[in-house]
């Protein structure tokens, strides 16, 4: 048997050649081997599409609710909301034979993104043609909610009533 003690260059030889060795089949594991990067990548990659189709389904179903609210709100300010609604209320009024005896709006209250513009409306006429009217002011069209309706009677004997509306008319600007 060799002894190292004899030759110790042999010793430090086998050494360097264990070593070498050791080098080799370390890089061919780097280069060649399985790659636990690789899984982890693919999996990070996979949630990061899941991600992405999820912001996508988000932003679709968002545009589909604004659009719903956009039907609903009024893009102007207070004074027009006022004008527009005296107007479309007056001629809705006069289409069922009533008369619109009073109207006020008051100051905008801040929710939100969204301004809540109070109103007042008082009409005067039979209490089957306020009824009709309020009816077309809850349709699906409306833009203003009702958050008030107050009916009395006028004449004892008559069906002619007043009643007092209030009305909601919401406004949305955009942030720019």
């Amino acid at each position: 048997m060799n002894d190292l003690r004899d030759k110790p260059e042999t010793g430090w030889n086998l050494l360097f050649g264990l070593s070498i060795l050791a080098i080799l089949v370390t890089g061919w594991f780097y280069m060649f081997g399985p790659s636990a990067k690789t899984a982890k990548e693919a999996k990070d990659r996979e949630e990061l599409s899941k991600l992405a189709q999820s912001s996508n389904y988000a932003q679709i179903d968002l545009g589909q609710k604004m659009e719903s609210v956009n039907s609903k709100v009024w893009h102007s300010d207070a004074d027009t909301l006022g004008n527009e609604t005296l107007a479309s209320l007056t001629t809705l009024a006069e289409k069922n034979g009533l008369i619109l005896s009073g109207f006020r709006t008051e100051k905008p209250i801040q929710v939100a993104s969204l301004q809540e513009a109070p109103l007042v409306v008082v009409l005067d006429g039979s209490f089957q043609k306020v009824m009709t009217f309020v009816k077309g002011l809850e349709g699906t069209d409306s833009k203003l909610a009702m958050n008030l309706l107050s009916v009395s009677v006028s004449d004892t004997g008559t069906d002619h009533v007043t009643a007092t509306l209030g009305l909601i008319g919401f406004l949305f600007k955009e942030a720019k």
